[in-house]
C-alpha cells in the first residue's frame, strides 16, 4: 500500500505547507478508494489559479466542460514525487482529446526545486501553487486527488492510484467540451449537449423549438428554459467579447465575429467591423500568425518538449509580428495583439 505523507508537525519542520486540516484531524490520510456521497458540484470560479509553476496555463473555463483530475501534491512528499510520471502518462494520453485536464496543486512552500522537478520529468499538465477545491480540500494526507466529471461532479476522491482506472470511461462519455452546452446536467435533450459548438452550429435554430417547449411546464421545459438561457448566456458573453477584443486582438475579433455570423446569423451589428478586419492585410497576418503558434503549441504538447524545429518557427513568427508592430499605419489595436502574441511565444520557447 502506498504511504501517504502526513502533514502535521514533521512538515512544519520540513518549512512546508500545510493541507488545509485540523491540527488534532483523527483521519490525516486519504481515503484509498473513497466514493463522493453527496456528489457535490465543483465550481471552478473559486479555484485559485493565479499562482502558476510550470505546464500549461489555464483559466476557469479550461476546466468546466472537462473531466478533471485534480491532485494536491508536495515537492518534498517522495509519494507525490512518485505519482508525477504516472499522471503524465495519463496525460499524454487522454490529455489530446481536448476532454480532460490534469491540475497539480501544489501544497508545501513554494520554491524553484518544484518548477526543476517538473522539468526534469518533461511535465506538460498545468501545475499551480496552492489552489484548493473548497468543495474537496485535502483533508491532511497527500498525495490526495480528486476526479471531477464534466458536469462539474465529483466522482471519486482518495489516493491517486485508485482512480486512474475510472478516468477513461468519464472521458469517453464527456460531450465535446467546445459544446457551449457540455457543463450542463441534461436529461431530455442530451442529443444536443455535444452539438451546440459556436461556429459550427446554428444555435439560433437549434433552440427555437425549445424556446415554445419552454412556455411549458414540467421537467423537460424547466430543462428547455436552462438550455436557452444558456443560449442566451453564451451571446450576451461573446458580444461582450467581441467589443472587447476589436480594441486589444483584431485577429481575434475577427474570428469570433465569423463564428458568431454562423451560430447566430440574425446578430448584425458587427457586419461592417467584420468587413474591415477581412480588407486588412495586417489583420489577416496577424490571422495567419494566431493558427501557427497553435500548431506549434499543439506540437509541443504533444512531444512533451520544445524542439529545434519548433524554436526555429517561433523565433520566425516572433520576427513576423515585429515587422507588424512596426509597420507604418500599424494602430494600437495590431500593436496591442502583436506584443501579446510576442509575450506568448515567449512562454511557450521557455
Amino acid at each position: 500500500m502506498k504511504t501517504l505523507c502526513i502533514i502535521g508537525l514533521a512538515a512544519a519542520l520540513a518549512g512546508t505547507l500545510p493541507c488545509a486540516t485540523s491540527a488534532n484531524a483523527a483521519e490525516p490520510r486519504a481515503k484509498k478508494g473513497e466514493a463522493a456521497a453527496a456528489a457535490p458540484t465543483v465550481d471552478y470560479g473559486t479555484v485559485n489559479i493565479s499562482e502558476h509553476i510550470y505546464g500549461k496555463k489555464i483559466t476557469a473555463d479550461d476546466l468546466r466542460g472537462r473531466v478533471v483530475f485534480f491532485e494536491y501534491w508536495g515537492i518534498n512528499c517522495p509519494p507525490c514525487r512518485a505519482s508525477m510520471p504516472h499522471l503524465q502518462a495519463l496525460y499524454g494520453s487522454l490529455g489530446k482529446t481536448g476532454k480532460f485536464v490534469i491540475l497539480g496543486a501544489h501544497s508545501q512552500a513554494a520554491g524553484d526545486a518544484v518548477a526543476k522537478f517538473l522539468a526534469d520529468l518533461k511535465i506538460t499538465f498545468p501545475v499551480y501553487q496552492s489552489p484548493v477545491l473548497k468543495e474537496a480540500p485535502c483533508p491532511g494526507g497527500i498525495p490526495y486527488a480528486v476526479l471531477v466529471n464534466y458536469d462539474g461532479t465529483i466522482v471519486r476522491k482518495g489516493s491517486p492510484d485508485t482512480l486512474y482506472g475510472e478516468v477513461a470511461g468519464l472521458v469517453r462519455a464527456c460531450p465535446d467540451p467546445a459544446s457551449i452546452l457540455s457543463s450542463l446536467k441534461i436529461q431530455h435533450f442530451k442529443s444536443l449537449q455535444g452539438k451546440a459548438i459556436p461556429g459550427k452550429t446554428n444555435l439560433e435554430s437549434m433552440v427555437a423549438p425549445l424556446r415554445k417547449k419552454a412556455e411549458g411546464t414540467g421537467a423537460e421545459a424547466e430543462e428547455a428554459k436552462l438550455i436557452c438561457a444558456r443560449v442566451d448566456e453564451w451571446l450576451a458573453a461573446e458580444k461582450a467579447r467581441i467589443t472587447q477584443s476589436l480594441a486589444q486582438s483584431p485577429s481575434e475579433a475577427a474570428e469570433r465575429i465569423t463564428a458568431l455570423k454562423f451560430s447566430a446569423p440574425t446578430v448584425t451589428e458587427f457586419d461592417g467591423k467584420l468587413t474591415g478586419l477581412k480588407a486588412s492585410p495586417s489583420v489577416q497576418a496577424l490571422c495567419g500568425v494566431r493558427k501557427s503558434i497553435g500548431q506549434v503549441q499543439a506540437k509541443i504538447e504533444r512531444n512533451g518538449r520544445v524542439d529545434l524545429a519548433a524554436k526555429a518557427e517561433l523565433a520566425r513568427l516572433q520576427k513576423k509580428l515585429a515587422e507588424l508592430s512596426a509597420a507604418p499605419g500599424a494602430d494600437a489595436a495590431v500593436r496591442s495583439e502583436a506584443d501579446a502574441m510576442t509575450k506568448e511565444i515567449d512562454a511557450l520557447a521557455k
